[in-house]
């Protein structure tokens, strides 16, 4: 999860224009990504998921000290009996991937502290969000088909309060914003993981590569399942990170010093648009012509922050390429969300010729 989540932070670090103070990342086996996930997970999944929202539950875990003692000892108790020992390894082989013999039997007591501690229960609604199938797609003869996402999403609360969070009526899609990454990310994922499987993991890598090929970067490990990332970490996947975490290649830092001077544009003031506004850093308004469609309405004050234009996002643009965006035939409909003190607000305005 926390790969996944350095992913989410980078991207809304940089759709939001705030700095991010990282200078590359090594992730390993990152989540996000679930088109394929293990067997057990697609029948319990929606069960799971009813339950959490019936039950209100805040965090999935032992509820109590004396549980939580009873269920590390039962753990440690049953590691030691060889058939049953054999019998959860054998399962947790086949839901995670990975040797457990030689990893869990010798990390026995980090494994039941961290089994026991608990998770949050929105943490699972957020990865069955990413994999949920819904009937989106419409067939020629008016039926209703099933789909994946097969996207990277954030967590979707529905069309206002996603407009409300995001600037947008739908989740946000983060590979979607892979152009906004401006440091070098080094991906490992291992070929016998089979709760997170290395084409998912690698999935990140390629929408990362297309867009910045000297920032992406990749290593598939043979053998490896997803226990070895969470508590083996050999020789192998410790001097992969560790030289990946060490230096930085020139090629990358050439990336990074040529987004760089790229995105001063964002910083440049625009021209005032058809909507009779000026945009200036980070997409903020710096002037509204008093006569121009904004200035009439008087919704948009200096100082906003816009966020979309006619539902497309365009945090992140510079401010000329979203002044191209609000222009359009004079007398057709434009629509911004724009964010003042932390609320996202809607504004729609006819557009007119403001300048001479």
């Amino acid at each position: 999860m926390g790969a996944a989540a350095s992913l989410i932070y980078l991207v809304n670090k940089r759709r939001a224009g705030h700095p991010h103070r990282l200078s590359r990342m090594v992730l390993m086996s990152p989540a996000g990504y679930h088109h394929r996930i293990p067997r057990a997970c697609r029948y319990f999944g929606p069960v799971l998921k009813r339950l959490v929202k019936m039950s209100g539950v805040y965090t999935l875990s032992i509820p109590s000290q004396s549980a939580r003692n009873l269920s590390r000892k039962l753990m440690q108790d049953a590691v030691s009996l060889p058939a049953l020992r054999d019998l959860i390894y054998s399962c947790g082989e086949m839901f995670l991937g990975g040797d457990f013999k030689a990893t869990v039997h010798s990390h026995v007591s980090m494994v039941t502290d961290n089994m026991i501690a608990g998770t949050s229960s929105k943490v699972f609604l957020q990865f069955w969000n990413n994999y949920v199938k819904v009937p989106t797609v419409t067939t020629r003869k008016g039926a209703k088909k099933s789909c994946q996402q097969k996207r990277f999403l954030s967590f979707d609360y529905g069309p206002e309060v996603n407009l409300r969070v995001y600037g947008t009526e739908t989740p946000v899609d983060y590979m979607a914003h892979y152009h906004l990454i401006d440091i070098p990310i080094h991906f490992m994922a291992g070929l016998n993981d089979n709760l997170i499987p290395a084409k998912d993991c690698f999935k990140h890598y390629k929408a990362l590569y297309r867009v910045s090929p000297s920032l992406a970067t990749c290593k598939p490990l043979a053998g490896r399942g997803h226990i070895d990332f969470t508590y083996g970490m050999d020789q192998e996947i410790a001097s992969e990170i560790f030289g990946h975490s060490a230096a930085v290649r020139s090629s990358s830092l050439d990336e990074i010093k040529r987004m760089s001077l790229s995105s001063k544009e964002q910083y440049e003031s625009s021209k005032v648009g058809d909507a009779g506004i000026r945009l200036g850093k980070n997409l903020q308004v710096t002037e509204i012509l008093p006569s121009g469609p904004a200035g009439t309405s008087g919704i948009i004050k200096i100082g906003d922050q816009i966020v979309s234009v006619n539902s497309a996002v365009v945090v992140g643009q510079p401010p000329s390429q979203v002044q191209a965006l609000i222009s359009g035939p004079i007398g057709s409909q434009v629509t911004l969300v724009f964010t003042r003190q932390g609320v996202h607000k809607k504004a729609s305005f006819t557009r007119a010729k403001v300048g001479p």
